[in-house]
């Protein structure tokens, strides 16, 4: 779908920032603020330099920023494929330049749809890459297998799938899971870390939401 344009270079953390809304929690501003690598999805570009940012690469069909091909300060990869977002370039173009371990900001805000589409498209990417979502709300990862993380007592977990999941079993969670079935519904909302870590062991792709304090 898209040429490889490798820079050299990059530094971790590599950030992703998607035009929806700009973030105002601190949370999300604190990753944008430690991003050695930022790369803008389009009129993100426009919302990032507007806050004192300077985009290391700019990727979209250049439809909803000011910039253009000729501004000559930035980077920037115009891609004109109206089958695929501009999020789904972002991420050939990361997995293309062997870039694993990626934060994405700014997925949710201006539409339901699009921030639906975006966490649909982090997931059908997160057996190739190591993600990470920041919201003004919740910090989501998407995770196989075993993962462990930090939390703080009495700190909102959620764990939501996109698909039939034969096997999850949670430890640190006031509500535990052992060895459960999960499918797509609600089942998983709003559970609660009991100290400051748990662990989940899944046998397929979850997406675990912790929300911010």
């Amino acid at each position: 779908m898209l040429n490889k344009s490798p820079l050299k270079g990059i530094r971790e953390p590599v950030v992703v920032l998607v035009n929806g809304c700009y973030p105002v929690h601190r949370a999300p501003l604190q990753v944008l603020q430690k991003a050695g690598f930022l790369l803008c999805t389009d009129g993100s570009a426009d919302k990032a330099i507007a806050h004192g940012f300077k985009p290391d690469l700019i990727i979209g069909d250049l439809d909803s920023t000011g910039l253009s091909l000729i501004e000559e300060r930035y980077k920037i990869v115009k891609v004109i494929d109206q089958n695929f977002t501009d999020l789904e370039k972002a991420i050939d173009w990361l997995i293309d330049n062997q870039i694993i371990k990626v934060s994405f900001v700014g997925i949710t805000g201006d539409r339901d749809d699009h921030a639906l589409a975006n966490l649909m498209i982090l997931h059908s990417h997160s057996t190739n890459l190591e993600i990470q979502a920041v919201t003004d709300h919740t910090t989501i990862n998407f995770i196989s297998g075993t993962r462990h993380f930090n939390s703080t007592p009495g700190q909102t977990v959620s764990i939501l799938t996109f698909q039939k999941i034969d096997s999850v079993t949670t430890i640190g969670l006031e509500c535990p899971l052992t060895n459960a079935l999960l499918l797509p519904s609600g089942r998983g909302i709003s559970n609660t870390a009991t100290g400051k870590e748990f662990t989940i062991e899944t046998s397929g792709t979850l997406l675990v939401f912790r929300n911010h304090f």
